[in-house]
């Protein structure tokens, strides 16, 4: 009997020194994940133009993420640009309420004359009183013949039409009599008007301006870029077609392809942050006693398990419902780390008691 209990006590006291060394040989596998994400959202109502990430892409604060197909906004006539109230950020239909326009351009025309062929102010033919837009005509004043000029039939209406004075100085309200021919033959008048100061051009568009192309003084041919507005915008939001990343990190989500109409406030992507780098570590039920918060635990990365020294973390959560998708019952244990610059989202460890 005395020596059936040595031998039972031998190897109970072998037992017990083998529990630390059983506990130092638990390993648990695990995967860098996000403790969170930035959302990317858009501040007008649009339609993207281009989508310029995808999952997995690495992005600065200031990575364009997407961009939304803007109003371009072009000159009508050629001319100097000679107020542009709106700026960046400003509504267009406030500024016009308030200045008229978003932007005047001075196309060198200074005078209109309203005219008619209507009674004796015409010579009396058919052809006289027969106008199209497009024709060059003849001025001269009626009070004084020394004021003559040049103009252009821009507009019709049965007898009465529009002329712009291309060349000549002329006094507001002055009468002058319209003829097809710089000699200003009587036959050839077509008809008399006053003359009017024109205002400079005003440019006409709708939503918010996201960027100017001019500015006052500038030079601008018909055809020419003047601004581009986007619908919407909320307030804080940035006055720009591009939608940035605003944050370092990795793309975890792209919401949007090209084409797609999005409204003001979607989300359109998501980002991983670089800082908000953990560790997700399976733990079987059956090791739920060798592991607590507050645990130091060694961090091995799979792909270079035999060359690196190991990551310290601390366990900073363990859950308390079993994880859905383990073929075994597992509970998701959570670890904080510092990483390095070799470490990467997705990247598959080996998660260990510290020694």
């Amino acid at each position: 009997m005395k020596k059936i209990g040595k031998t039972l006590l031998l190897a109970v006291l072998a037992m017990m020194l083998a529990l630390p060394a059983m506990a130092e040989d638990i390993t648990f596998d695990g995967q860098v994940t996000a403790a969170y994400a930035r959302d990317v959202y858009t501040s007008f109502t649009g339609t993207i133009d281009q989508v310029d990430v995808i999952p997995g892409d690495p992005v600065e604060a200031d990575t364009p993420v997407a961009g939304l197909r803007t109003t371009k906004v072009y000159a009508e006539v050629s001319g100097t640009v000679v107020a542009v109230p709106a700026q960046v950020g400003d509504s267009v239909e406030s500024v016009t309420t308030r200045y008229g326009a978003p932007m005047y351009i001075d196309d060198g025309v200074h005078y209109t004359v309203a005219a008619s062929g209507e009674g004796s102010k015409a010579y009396d033919s058919v052809e006289s009183r027969r106008v199209q837009p497009g024709e060059t005509v003849y001025l001269r004043s009626r009070s004084d013949d020394s004021h003559t000029g040049t103009g252009l039939i821009t507009a019709t209406d049965g007898s009465s039409y529009t002329v712009e004075v291309t060349e000549g100085v002329f006094t507001s309200g002055e009468t002058v009599n319209v003829y097809r021919d710089a000699a200003f033959t009587e036959s050839q008048r077509i008809g008399r008007g006053a003359i009017a100061n024109k205002s400079p051009e005003a440019v006409t568009a709708t939503g918010r301006v996201v960027s100017l192309a001019v500015n006052v003084g500038d030079t601008v041919q018909r055809g020419d870029l003047l601004m581009e507005t986007l619908e919407g915008g909320m307030n804080g939001g940035s006055m720009s077609s591009q939608l940035l990343s605003g944050v370092q990190g990795v793309v975890a989500e792209v919401l949007v392809a090209q084409g797609d109409s999005v409204a003001e406030g979607a989300r359109i992507a998501s980002i991983w942050p670089a800082e908000a780098m953990q560790i997700e570590a399976l733990i079987p039920e059956s090791d739920l006693a060798a592991v607590a918060v507050g645990d130091a635990v060694s961090i091995t990365f799979d792909w270079n398990q035999d060359d690196a020294q190991p990551l310290q973390g601390t366990v900073t959560g363990i859950a308390f419902a079993a994880d859905s998708e383990s073929t075994s019952t597992c509970y998701t244990a959570t670890i904080a780390f510092t990483p390095d610059e070799s470490v990467r989202y997705g990247m598959n460890v080996t998660v260990a008691p510290a020694n």
